[in-house]
């Protein structure tokens, strides 16, 4: 360590020095090695640069002749696969803008897919991983940083924030639909996609704006009706997968939420595909057992519902309901801030009371047909959702929007989550 501080810093990069020496030496790459350094002045000020080296040996051309076969090679994804795998880029991108951390180089190679090896190999088995991260903010204008366009315009002169994380996405999201990189000169680059939804191309052509203050913001692209609307088209074609069960079941859902939030009427859409108003379904407890299919896997499941939360004693008959529950399902109504803002006292108690730390949580916004009355805005839930790690979509049990969805979902984290256990 005393030798380490004696180091001299004698390259000057913009306001930052470091040291070329090995003892000085974070790590290194196929084409570069990352290097200690600091600020000139605040010498409290830690940095890494990264050196890419111009020499290219035989191995490493062998991997720039990889790459170079790879990207040849251009496959598109549905609809379904890029809403699964954007809206996982979203929330990562989200995490690290919280922490004030921008990507910088956001490229295909640099998005890593993460499967646990036991689940068929298709998109919704995957999860993403963002990697690479520090692109050199010094670079030569000249320089590769220009290659395939996935580095935002701005980026030349400096001048960024985390919009420019999202032109890279866009640039990515093209690829996926199109099957090639857009044209960056030609006004008409977001014609060129023909095959996909009105909400796919409003989302990229929102993404891919040359002008920064014309492009989307973070939270518009998490919000953005594409993924929403995706949501809701899985949810109506998984009518009739879900077949009721006699048998025991392999994992225990529970729906709970305030009086009037809806949670009975979801579970009656669920067990019979009826929409009811009534209250007072159940004192106590009911539940019904079903098999799903996922990923061409049966899965078993017993589904309960408790009684209506609308006092204290049928807050505490509802909680003893869900020891031993795999995963616990929020129900609120986006036209009562109470029923939401109760569920926020709800988690702890759950969690450290009951002893359900390990449980999968869901929360979803009953009542989607009368958005016209909403007073939860759809924004405000997501963010706690995701502090929460919780999943997280809006549906109806009126019109049945979303709720086999719900089911689905839930039902589909349940098997990754105890695959990765395995």
């Amino acid at each position: 360590m005393e030798f380490i501080k004696k180091i001299l810093y004698d390259v000057e990069v913009g306001d930052y020095i470091y040291n070329q020496s090995d003892s000085n030496k974070l790590g290194e790459g196929g084409f570069g090695q990352v290097y200690r350094g600091m600020h000139k002045k605040d010498k409290e000020l830690k940095i890494a640069v990264k050196i890419i080296s111009k020499k290219v040996n035989l191995e490493q051309g062998k991997c720039f002749d990889k790459e170079i076969e790879i990207n040849k090679k251009r496959i598109k994804l549905d609809e379904e696969a890029i809403c699964h795998f954007f809206k996982q880029i979203g929330e990562g991108l989200n995490a690290l803008n919280k922490l004030g951390i921008l990507h910088r180089d956001i490229k295909p190679q640099n998005i890593l897919l993460c499967n646990t090896g036991s689940i068929p190999l298709e998109p919704r088995c995957f999860t993403i991983k963002l990697a690479n991260f520090g692109l050199s903010r010094f670079t030569d204008i000249n320089s590769t940083l220009s290659v395939c366009g996935y580095i935002a315009p701005e980026v030349y002169t400096q001048n960024y924030d985390i919009k420019s994380d999202l032109w890279s996405v866009g640039i990515i999201m093209f690829e996926c639909v199109a099957g090639d990189k857009p044209n960056l000169l030609a006004n008409t680059m977001i014609t060129e996609i023909t095959d996909c939804s009105d909400g796919l191309k409003d989302l990229i052509s929102r993404l891919i704006k040359l002008d920064i203050n014309e492009r989307m913001n973070l939270l518009e692209f998490r919000t953005h009706q594409f993924f929403r609307q995706q949501n809701l088209i899985r949810g109506k074609n998984l009518r009739g997968k879900i077949v009721k069960l006699n048998n025991q079941c392999s994992y225990k859902i529970m729906l709970i939420g305030q009086d009037f939030a809806g949670a009975n009427s979801i579970f009656i859409r669920i067990h019979s595909d009826e929409f009811t108003r009534r209250q007072g379904f159940l004192i106590g407890a009911n539940y019904v057992g079903y098999q799903i299919q996922i990923n061409n896997k049966d899965v078993n499941l017993q589904l309960w519902v408790t009684t209506p939360i609308h006092q204290q004693s049928s807050e505490e008959v509802s909680f003893r309901y869900c020891r031993g529950a795999d995963a616990i399902i929020f129900i609120y109504d986006i036209t009562d801030n109470d029923s939401f803002n109760k569920i926020k006292s709800w988690l702890p108690r759950l969690k450290n009371e009951y002893k359900l730390n390990d449980a999968l949580f869901a929360m979803a916004g009953n009542k989607m047909d009368l958005s016209d009355e909403r007073v939860v805005l759809y924004e405000d839930a997501l963010e706690y959702a995701i502090e929460n790690n919780f999943i997280f979509m809006e549906m109806s049990a009126k019109t049945s929007e979303n709720v086999n969805e719900l089911l689905y979902t839930v039902t589909e984290q349940l098997l990754y989550k105890h695959a990765y256990k395995k």
